[in-house]
């Protein structure tokens, strides 16, 4: 008898975009030169989005910003000064810094730039950008998703939406891939991670995912269909989008099968010496060190779950289950390393 497996927790499309739509409302665009910004100390004893307001004169009125963290970090990255000093130094003196470097940076020069910021009554600057910045909203990609899908079933199994990016994981089906046996079925389905950024912390990224049902781990493998992303200098646009999420979604309905058997293949494949084979995946990915808490925290996973003697698939699992308590950056370094592991392996030691 067949054992029965959980329901996929999934979010509609529509549920999506009241998202979207809630934490993104009250944005806006100014377009000004960098002459018309004016810095002031708002709270000398912050850190450094804190200490410093942002005031832009406009030809309508003078906004008040108060800053995010991308935002002093691209103000800074425009002066030339590291973050972390102007933090160090008396606000006094890190404002006199800031602006006598503004002065004579090369965008100094009467050029517009791109000033995104929210909200009314506090408004925040979201982020300080090129007046090219190509400006991809996350609705529009909601719906060029909708489009380039064609139809298809999609669920929604993870989404993230912060200031800096909006990020989206599409399962296609119910599924239909098996990583267990016709007795035990351990349920899994191909999908798509698509991430952008409205302020350019990040390009557009699309992955192609593998979902495992019954615990929401995942592994990814950068897309193919990104190259073409990569190819448009100033930013993707609409027409260049579509092409790329239509081969998304038609990569991973054809390869998805093909990861999913390899994955299912590593549950007959014994690891040695676990703590052996965590250490060259630390190295061979990049990933930190190995005696790190994310380290530590994957080693535990391995001791309390499996023990000493571990499948290739149990390890994966560990790092995956790991991987979905971290930040997204983190989770999507250590997701992009498994799906690496599983189709070339760690290397020698």
């Amino acid at each position: 008898m067949a054992s029965r497996q959980p329901g996929l927790r999934a979010i509609p499309l529509s549920g999506v975009e009241r998202v979207l739509r809630k934490e993104r409302s009250g944005q806006r665009d100014t377009y000004a030169p960098l002459e018309a910004l004016r810095l002031e100390v708002r709270d000398p004893l912050g850190l450094l989005p804190e200490r410093f307001v942002v005031f832009v004169r406009t030809e309508q009125r003078e906004l008040e910003l108060r800053l995010t963290e991308t935002s002093a970090e691209q103000i800074c990255g425009l002066a030339g000064a590291p973050p972390q000093f102007l933090e160090r130094v008396p606000a006094a003196l890190g404002l006199r810094l800031l602006r006598c470097l503004l002065e004579v940076c090369p965008r100094a020069d009467g050029r517009s730039l791109l000033l995104r910021h929210q909200g009314e009554d506090a408004p925040r600057l979201l982020a300080v950008l090129p007046h090219t910045f190509v400006r991809l909203e996350d609705l529009e990609v909601l719906a060029e998703l909708r489009s380039a899908a064609g139809g298809q079933d999609l669920k929604v199994v993870s989404l993230k939406v912060t200031d800096d990016f909006f990020f989206v994981r599409i399962v296609l089906g119910d599924g239909e891939l098996n990583l267990g046996t016709d007795r035990h079925p351990d349920r899994a389905i191909a999908g798509v991670d698509v991430i952008t950024s409205q302020t350019g912390v990040r390009p557009l990224e699309l992955r192609r995912c593998l979902f495992r049902v019954v615990c929401s781990n995942g592994l990814t493998v950068v897309s193919r269909a990104q190259r073409a992303l990569r190819q448009a200098r100033s930013g993707p646009d609409r027409e260049r989008l579509q092409a790329a999420l239509h081969a998304a979604f038609e990569e991973a309905v054809r390869e998805g099968p093909q990861i999913a058997s390899r994955l299912a293949e590593t549950r007959a494949a014994e690891i040695r010496d676990p703590g052996a084979e965590i250490q060259r995946i630390f190295r061979r990915f990049q990933l930190g060190s190995p005696t790190g808490r994310i380290g530590r925290w994957i080693a535990q996973e391995v001791l309390a779950k499996y023990g000493l003697f571990v499948q290739k698939f149990e390890l994966i699992q560990a790092f995956t289950a790991v991987a979905r308590g971290l930040e997204h950056r983190d989770r999507m370094r250590l997701e992009d390393a498994m799906g690496a592991y599983l189709m070339e392996g760690a290397g020698g030691s």
